[in-house]
């Protein structure tokens, strides 16, 4: 299922026993507090040696879905082209709407293990192909073997992230390859499985990852 660039890629990842520290990113975009300190962000950097399973974890899951033409992101925003796109369609502008901007607070932390697992097999429960769900295991296997073993460096000492978590418990981190298509694929299966009653009365609503836009 994967090509020889991403073979290429897993052993360069999985040879490399590259144990990243965390880094803080300033977010000044953003406006300062009072005492002029910018908001920031703990990144978990996606050069770690196991981050390369989960990324292959996520490619595997995301082909086989793919190829039996499941249909999961209705509502996702897939690039800015495709947002502008679809308001202009709708006729809505600036001056006749009113757009709702939605910002979640650490998005990628708060899905886990857990929520990942009923995401894909929620998706993957109308496939008939046996050595499909295998390959959907497996990918999961991936994905689960990266979170269960990121492991940072911070003077001198090493510390796996979500330290002592049971495995169902274990969050996506920011920065890593797949935290990205997982958590659309998450919010996509929450809002499958909700009541979508208020958002239909939106004219638009879209999201992309833990940003969000209702008009």
């Amino acid at each position: 299922m994967i090509s020889k660039d991403e073979i290429a890629f897993i052993q360069e990842k999985s040879h490399s026993k590259a144990i990243p520290s965390p880094k803080i990113l300033v977010k000044d975009h953003k406006k300062p507090d009072e005492n002029g300190n910018f908001p920031t962000r703990l990144v978990c950097p996606a050069t770690n040696f196991t981050a390369g399973f989960p990324k292959l974890g996520y490619k595997a899951i995301e082909k086989v879905l793919k190829r039996n033409k499941i249909v999961f992101g209705t509502r996702t925003i897939t690039q800015a082209v495709d947002l502008k796109t679809k308001l202009e369609k709708l006729g809505l502008t600036a001056n006749n709407a009113t757009i709702a901007s939605i910002d979640a607070e650490a998005m990628y932390p708060s899905i886990k293990y857990k929520l990942i697992e009923q995401a894909v097999n929620y998706y993957a429960d109308t496939i008939d192909d046996d050595e499909d769900h295998i390959k959907i295991h497996i990918g999961l296997e991936l994905i689960k073997f990266g979170l269960k073993n990121t492991i940072l460096t911070f003077v001198d000492k090493y510390y796996k992230y979500d330290g002592n978590l049971k495995m169902n418990e274990k969050g996506l981190t920011i920065g890593g390859y797949e935290s990205a298509w997982l958590a659309d694929l998450a919010m996509s299966y929450l809002l499958d499985k909700k009541n979508q009653g208020p958002l239909n009365e939106l004219k638009y609503f879209g999201i992309y990852c833990d940003d969000g836009i209702g008009v």
